[in-house]
């Protein structure tokens, strides 16, 4: 149809203006919330699309938009809000506009709650405990961890999650604070960590326990023994320091002149009368001669050897308890360091040489009030002498060391 044509008889092309409006996920949210705001602007029919969206979001962050869909609108203050949308086609544009459309209310102030566990609250002394931070935030982040810690090592931490060890027995208080930017909180267990003491070691069950584990020095572990003082007679020698063979400090002891004449360490001395109660021997011994004697443990109370242990002039191991002996097969040579168990568990004694058992026989009543010496000659007769070294020795009365004692000495001397 022709321009002339719409003039003369009153003819207009259609206007097809958009309508403006939209929707928000949310409508009423707390101070710091985000709100997704979406485009629902509708054309008639014939109309053509929308080609331009302003969005203007009062008290807003961002405050404004181009875009046909916004998301992440945030409100940082607190109030009611005005939303705006103006959307254009190639025929015009319009606007809507909402009123108060946003209702932001303040951040509710909720401080955080103190808790925690641990994984065990039951242990013996030297043990750790692994403490978990187990607090919830409230309104803000936890920041700051404060631990108090009764009878732990360390007694204090900020770490979120510790580990503290316990040393000394008894029950002991624990104690955590938790901090945020809106408050804090603390809670203490009473009693919660209860410690028992450690088992007794080895050493500390010991009458006497020598060793020299950094070669430096020969010490006495046990809390029942003595300072193992070398006693010479005649023209005997002993040395007790470093440098000899191995470069070790031990005991050395030198063929004695006269050969009866005594070189020994004393040790302490066995009370009473053991009987066939249980008892135990061990040393670490390298043999420097053979075929003649070698006192390696002996409680002399006079007029007996009552309890002893040595190598024989056949170069093997027998042990003596009050009227019973027993004798080992295994040739007890020169130049090798053998770690040897001499053991009474109340109804057999044993010999073990190593992880291996060299002899066995009935226990015996031992009657002894008797020093032991460790490295003698007999205290009688002529043509006991003793070149040897020991790197270490204890003896327990009362204890039979059990298989894992055996097998942490053989360790513990292994370095040797």
């Amino acid at each position: 149809m022709s321009i002339l044509h719409n003039v003369l008889f009153g003819y207009s092309e259609p206007i097809y203006t958009p309508s403006a409006n939209f929707s928000a996920d949310t409508t009423s949210i707390i101070e710091s919330g985000s709100v997704d705001f979406t485009d629902t602007s509708t054309v008639p029919p014939g109309g053509d699309p929308i080609t331009a969206w302003s969005w203007s979001f009062e008290g807003g962050t961002p405050s404004s938009a181009t875009t046909q869909n916004v998301s992440g609108v945030t409100y940082y203050g607190t109030g009611s809000f005005d939303v705006s949308l103006k959307v254009t086609n190639s025929d015009g544009s319009s606007t809507e506009l909402k009123s108060n459309y946003i209702s932001v209310s303040p951040r509710p102030i909720i401080v955080p709650t103190a808790s925690f566990t641990a994984d065990q609250t039951d242990i013996t002394a030297s043990n750790a405990v692994q403490f978990t931070d187990t607090s919830t935030s409230g309104s803000a982040t936890i920041t700051n961890w404060n631990w108090v810690f009764e009878g732990g090592t360390p007694s204090t931490s900020t770490s979120q999650n510790p580990s503290i060890t316990y040393n000394t027995s008894g029950s002991f208080d624990v104690t955590l604070s938790v901090t945020s930017s809106d408050g804090s909180d603390s809670i203490t267990e009473l009693n919660y960590i209860n410690v028992a003491p450690a088992p007794p070691t080895l050493e500390s069950r010991a009458e006497f326990f020598y060793f020299s584990p950094s070669g430096s020095s020969y010490t006495d572990y046990s809390p029942n023994g003595n300072d193992g003082t070398a006693e010479i007679s005649g023209s005997a020698t002993i040395s007790h320091g470093v440098g000899f063979q191995d470069n070790k400090a031990s005991w050395q002891f030198a063929n004695p002149s006269p050969s009866n004449s005594q070189a020994k360490i004393r040790t302490g001395v066995i009370p009473g009368n053991l009987g066939t109660g249980k008892w135990s021997f061990v040393i670490h011994h390298k043999a420097v001669t053979t075929g003649n004697y070698q006192y390696l443990f002996d409680a002399y109370d006079g007029a007996n050897d009552e309890l002893s242990l040595y190598r024989n002039n056949s170069n093997n191991l027998y042990g003596e308890y009050g009227a019973s002996a027993i004798n080992g097969s295994t040739f007890i040579g020169t130049g090798v360091w053998r770690t040897i168990f001499y053991i009474c568990d109340g109804t057999n004694v044993k010999i073990y040489i190593g992880g291996s058992q060299e002899a066995s026989g009935t226990a015996s009543a031992v009657d002894v009030n008797a020093e032991i010496t460790i490295g003698q000659t007999r205290l009688f007769g002529s043509g006991y002498s003793m070149s040897a070294r020991i790197g270490g020795m204890a003896f327990w009365n009362g204890y039979e060391l059990t298989a894992g004692d055996r097998t942490e000495l053989l360790s513990k001397f292994s370095g040797f």
